[in-house]
């Protein structure tokens, strides 16, 4: 929603875009990325999820629900006292990855939005 979400400029590879709120707060960022690891191999969708699990692991995050499919996957839980969800989808040779973060005051507001984006991020 456009009174929710503020677009930022595209990065400058032209791969992902952050949104914030109204209070200039990172809320969502989303982006494509090759699934390949940095020597040139591939990169496989529960390998992404480790690195994905892994990182969340070294900032002290808690993971309160994941989960993996055949073409995505989601984690969710609380990083830097806020809530998060993030979800990967694979898209041909590609990745597609959003995350959403927001304070637990918000919950009410972005719960509801996070469950439309998420269920229309979807891969093939």
């Amino acid at each position: 929603p456009g009174d929710v979400f503020y677009p930022q400029p595209e990065s400058t590879n032209d791969d992902g875009r952050i949104f914030n709120n109204k209070n200039g707060d990172e809320v969502l960022r989303v982006w494509g990325m090759l699934n390949m690891t940095p020597d040139g191999g591939e990169n496989t969708l529960n390998d992404q999820f480790n690195l994905d699990l892994k990182e969340i692991n070294d900032k002290k995050g808690i993971v309160t629900y994941k989960k993996e499919g055949a073409n995505f996957y989601v984690i969710s839980g609380y990083l830097y006292d806020k809530i998060f969800y993030w979800k990967l989808i694979v898209l041909g040779y590609d990745f597609a990855e959003a995350r959403l973060q927001y304070d637990e005051a918000d919950s009410v507001l972005y719960n509801k939005i996070a469950e439309r984006i998420f269920k229309s991020f979807k891969g093939h």
